[in-house]
């Protein structure tokens, strides 16, 4: 079984599978979604786990969606927690994507569908209401 971390940025992503121990960085385009597509399909995953960044992971999920991969986008303290406890306290994009293929593999949270488009509008708009009331 494969377990796939992915930590998402503005204009990259870095990769890890467990348990191969094989990390990659793509750049976050047509191009790099095309190459993970086909590592994907090369190394099917369990489960692949996404942080919850603030909107960047969206079309990178959506893409995972359309290729019937099982994907669980995770809230980013939940697995900072995860890393605290773990021993992994330094921060970078590539450690982060080990960790989270780590949180993949001991705790295997569910999948969970895409959520529909009035959902993901519902989402953003209370979102930006909790940003207008701060």
């Amino acid at each position: 079984m494969n377990f796939v971390g992915i930590d998402v940025s503005k204009d990259k992503f870095d990769t890890h599978i467990r348990p191969a121990d094989d990390s990659r960085t793509f750049s976050y385009d047509e191009a790099g979604l095309s190459k993970l597509a086909e590592l994907m399909q090369q190394v099917p995953p369990q489960v692949i786990v996404i942080e919850a960044t603030g909107g960047y992971e969206r079309r990178l999920v959506a893409v995972l969606f359309t290729l019937n991969l099982p994907v669980a986008v995770i809230n980013p303290e939940r697995v900072r927690h995860f890393a605290k406890a773990t021993g992994y306290i330094a921060k970078t994009d590539s450690l982060d994507a080990a960790v989270l293929s780590l949180f993949v593999q001991t705790l295997q949270p569910q999948p969970r569908p895409l959520p529909d488009a009035f959902s993901e509008e519902l989402r953003d708009l209370l979102a930006r209401r909790r940003q207008i009331l701060k």
